[in-house]
């Protein structure tokens, strides 16, 4: 039964919809007409969508799709269907066409399409108007002010025409008053025009009338919904006026219609930077940058953001983004300018805040951040010139009074500098940070009685507050009043248990004692009142380095690490140490973590570089070091540090005059050395040996001086006067270094003997001397002494079996008399050195002894591949042509040997050609 009831409902069902008649698309349209004169587009829409079924090509139909899409301000689909009805001859559509283009942004297509027409259309006043604003959107303002002209002429003002008036005019002449009259007529005449209150609402806020605006931007919203532009600008000027709640209102109606839209999403992000909640204003901004990575105010206001969260490198990068495509923008640059100071980089906040005055000269912010950025540079009398012109503009400002007085302080003007931070605390009785500064100031000058006055003062304004007992424990430590100072810093501990200040003031009075051990139970004492304290940590990690308790150090400084992650002085400290102790590569993957958000800090560059030579990688011991250089171009340290990194990758040009730099700064010793090893380096050993001589005496006549005469002395071929020297080196101290040199000045002078006499008679009374042994084992090898050569090398395999080089002469001095040995020799050092051509060419001269021809012409071409015109490879190839048989290509062989560059080896060639 149930079923049969549907069955019978479904058959009443479709005779009721077979008997339904088919509305026309003259009916469809009619309604669709009336749906968009009460702002119904939804229902409009549906009904054109149902007449372009029946009729694809219906120009009303497309000319109404038109209009519809302009009223939901969405000009780009509109233009193709106003496009579409043109084509079908719809005469209307056309002007419309061109209404569309220029509000969809295409000025340039609707010029092109005009200019291009054959003839051109005229006569329409909105197709006129609108050719009038494109024109004006390029620049075009003769073709503009013609096209205007025209339409005005073409038939009666209407909304568009006057707002096109206006918006011209305006574009053309800047004459603010003159559009506002002309849209305030075009909202009084046609006030159900959006666009007439949205361009009104526009100028408005242009003459800075801020509640004009968004009066007139929520009547532009309120007739036309899908305003968009209008509704955000609405939120914009509502929170410049301080109506907080109207915004979010607002806001949160536009998020309930369109949530993931970049206006709606900026917005929102502003909101919440400006409200302080960094972190959820970013994630908002964070989705307008994923669509749109160039998005102006995103990026200014995530910069900021940025900067306020800590993310000092990602608020550079957007700054900076920012500022190139508006350079403009002052409250940027200053931005910009702090997050330098904040990553330690005064140089580069310095040129930033330079062109913010360049277009506002007296902006005192601007000053402010510029006088910190020269006093962070250490140029404390520019930044004292900067804070005095502030002081001239702002007389009541007590900032720049301080920073006046402070920085004449620092460039040395005692006097003038207490005198304005005396005038700073007249105006601000109650500063306490100020009256510090002057206590601190009077303690560090010596003026003690002054101090004591101002402590004075301190305790009496305050009612003995621990601060100010703490200052008044300080300058009884620096009178020498110790039984004072312990009164004093006990009283604070007894009001703060585990007060930094006064624990640290105990710990000082136990170091001037020498109890290093009540110095550390004051600072752990500290510890348990502030657990992870950087600088208690720090302490203790000075005070054992003093007591020599290295392990004790280095945990300390583990523990500051751990828990001050971000912290770089445990670091560097840290890192400073591990380089000491022979480990670069853990000094290295200490600081690099923090390399990228602490490029402008000059410790972390110095202790880089520093580990990065250490560790054998010149290329990023340069890069550190010319940064550390840029941070602090006038310290000794740096020039020293970028002179050493530059001669590691073989610039010894720009090595000597950062040395010379140096040098100019500080006379020192050690860095006159090495100059001198620079200069020698280049072959300069005149300028070496002028710069020896300008040590003092007792350098002059050290050891190390001696050594470095007589190295110029061998290298400009004195080599009897190179003996001398290095023979009274050598009868002054006797070591292996300098018996070295006197055996080579010797033996540049044929005296062979000697030099195998010195070196037998030294090695008899020093066996373990590998470095000399090695040598002798050479000279006698040179000397063709090979049964010598071949006794020193089987002590030198024995003491050192892993040397490549110990090996590979070994093979060559055995390859005749023992090619089995010599083998084993050649291999083993092949697998320690595979690319050496020295070890694959004495490899092919044994293959040749052991009588394996073809393996010793494979090896002797792969050794010439790498070195083809090398004399001795030549020669060897030639040898092993002919074991092999092979005469003619000997022969040809030796001929290129005796054509090419002269060498010793050329006679032995001629020699063996000779044979042949």
């Amino acid at each position: 039964m149930a079923v049969r009831t549907w069955i019978t409902g479904l058959a009443v069902a479709l005779t009721l919809a077979a008997c339904s008649a088919q509305e026309s698309p003259e009916e469809l349209l009619e309604r669709a007409r009336g749906a968009l004169a009460e702002g119904n587009t939804n229902a409009a829409v549906i009904d054109i969508k149902t007449a372009l079924q029946q009729a694809s090509d219906n120009p009303e139909a497309r000319l109404l799709f038109g209009r519809a899409y302009m009223m939901q301000n969405d000009p780009a689909s509109a233009v193709d269907e106003f496009r579409r009805a043109a084509d079908s001859g719809n005469a209307e559509a056309q002007a419309l066409f061109a209404r569309a283009l220029v509000a969809a942004g295409r000025a340039d297509e609707l010029v092109e399409f005009h200019e291009q027409s054959e003839p051109a259309p005229a006569g329409d006043a909105v197709y006129l108007a609108a050719l009038a604003r494109a024109y004006s959107d390029l620049g075009s303002v003769d073709a503009a002010a013609e096209a205007l002209q025209k339409a005005r002429e073409a038939g009666s003002e209407d909304a568009y025409l006057l707002v096109t008036q206006a918006l011209v005019s305006l574009r053309n002449t800047r004459e603010v008053e003159a559009a506002a009259a002309l849209l305030e007529r075009a909202t009084d005449e046609y006030p159900e025009d959006a666009e007439a209150w949205s361009a009104r609402a526009d100028v408005a806020r242009l003459g800075r009338d801020l509640a004009a605006a968004a009066d007139y931007y929520a009547r532009a919203a309120k007739l036309n919904p899908a305003r968009l532009a209008d509704r955000l600008s609405l939120v914009d000027v509502s929170l410049q006026l301080g109506r907080s709640a109207e915004a979010e209102a607002e806001l949160a109606r536009l998020e309930k219609v369109i949530p993931d839209h970049p206006g709606v999403n900026f917005a929102r992000g502003r909101m919440l930077v400006e409200s302080g909640d960094y972190a959820a204003g970013l994630q908002e901004l964070s989705r307008v940058l994923g669509s749109m990575p160039q998005h102006a105010g995103s990026l200014y206001l995530a910069g900021a953001a940025n900067a306020r969260e800590g993310n000092l490198a990602t608020a550079q990068s957007q700054l900076t983004q920012f500022l190139e495509a508006q350079p403009g923008h002052l409250p940027a640059g200053l931005e910009l300018a702090n997050v330098f100071l904040q990553r330690e980089e005064p140089a580069a906040a310095e040129r930033v805040v330079k062109r913010v005055l360049d277009a506002d000269p007296e902006n005192t912010l601007a000053m402010r951040l510029l006088a910190t950025a020269l006093g962070a540079q250490g140029l404390f009398a520019e930044s004292a010139e900067v804070y005095a012109d502030l002081a001239d503009i702002e007389p009541d400002a007590v900032d720049a009074r301080v920073g006046l007085g402070t920085t004449r302080l620092l460039a040395g003007d005692s006097a003038g500098g207490l005198s304005e931070l005396r005038a700073a605390l007249a105006a601000d009785p109650d500063n306490s940070e100020l009256r510090e500064r002057l206590i601190a100031t009077g303690m560090a000058l010596g003026n003690v009685d002054e101090a004591m006055a101002d402590i004075q003062a301190y305790r009496e304004r305050s009612g003995d507050s621990p601060r100010a007992l703490i200052f008044a424990g300080r300058a009884a430590l620096q009178s020498g009043d110790g039984e004072e100072a312990r009164e004093l810093f006990e009283q604070v501990l007894a009001e703060e248990p585990h007060s930094r200040d006064a624990n640290g003031g105990l710990a000082a009075l136990a170091l001037m004692n020498s109890d290093i051990a009540a110095a550390r139970t004051y600072f752990q004492d500290s510890l348990e009142g502030h657990p992870g304290d950087l600088s208690t940590l720090m302490n203790l990690a000075v005070l054992a380095e003093r007591s020599g308790d290295t392990d004790a150090m280095e945990q300390s400084l583990l523990a500051a690490i751990e828990a001050n992650d971000d912290a770089l002085r445990p670091r560097v400290a840290l890192a400073r140490y591990r380089t000491g102790q022979g480990d670069p590569e853990a000094a290295i993957r200490l600081l690099s973590p923090l390399e990228r958000d602490n490029a402008g800090s000059f410790s972390l560059q110095h202790a880089l570089a520093t580990a990065h030579l250490a560790n054998a990688s010149p290329a990023f011991a340069l890069d550190n070091a010319r940064r550390a250089l840029e941070l602090q171009p006038r310290q000794p340290a740096a020039l020293v540090l970028a002179a050493r990194a530059e001669q590691a990758n073989g610039r010894f040009e720009p090595a000597q005059a950062h040395i010379e730099q140096a040098l100019a700064l500080r006379d020192d010793v050690q860095v006159r050395k090495l100059l001198v090893e620079n200069l020698l380096q280049q072959n300069k050993l005149d300028a070496a040996r002028e710069q020896i001589e300008a040590l003092p005496d007792d350098e002059r006549r050290a050891p190390a001086a001696q050594l470095l005469l007589g190295r110029i002395a061998m290298a400009q071929e004195r080599y009897r006067e190179a003996e001398a020297l290095f023979q009274a080196l050598f009868d002054s101290q006797a070591d292996s270094v300098s018996l070295n040199y006197l055996t080579g000045a010797l033996w540049a002078q044929g005296q062979q003997d000697a030099v195998i006499a010195h070196l037998e008679s030294w090695l008899a009374d020093n066996p373990e001397d590998m470095e000399l042994r090695n040598q002798l084992a050479t000279y006698h090898l040179s000397m063709n002494n090979e049964d010598a050569a071949r006794a020193e090398y089987r002590r030198l395999v024995e003491a050192a079996p892993n040397s490549p080089l110990v090996l590979n002469n070994l093979a060559w001095l055995e390859r005749d008399s023992n090619p089995e040995l010599a083998l084993e020799y050649v291999q083993r050092a092949l697998e320690l050195a595979p690319e050496s051509i020295n070890i694959i060419d004495t490899y092919a001269m044994v293959e040749r002894a052991r009588g394996n021809h073809e393996a010793a012409l494979e090896l002797s071409a792969q050794a010439l591949a790498a070195a083809p015109e090398a004399p001795a490879l030549l020669l060897n190839r030639a040898r092993v042509l002919l074991s092999a048989g092979r005469a003619d290509e000997a022969r040809s062989v030796l001929e290129s040997l005796l054509d090419g560059p002269a060498s010793p080896l050329q006679e032995e060639a001629r020699a063996l050609l000779a044979t042949l």
